[in-house]
């Protein structure tokens, strides 16, 4: 069986929270998630 949980909170931002991150190191981080992610796209689609 599995021992513990992968996630400590699910939504996944509350999980980083709780692993000791400030609020706006989370959205931050997951700014540039989305901004490195809306990137590849774009060079895929152009390439």
């Amino acid at each position: 069986g599995r021992h513990g949980r992968p996630l400590r909170m699910a939504p996944l931002h509350h999980h980083f929270e709780l692993s000791g991150y400030s609020e706006v190191t989370v959205v931050a981080g997951f700014w540039l998630a989305a901004m490195t992610s809306v990137a590849l796209g774009l060079l895929l689609l152009a390439g």
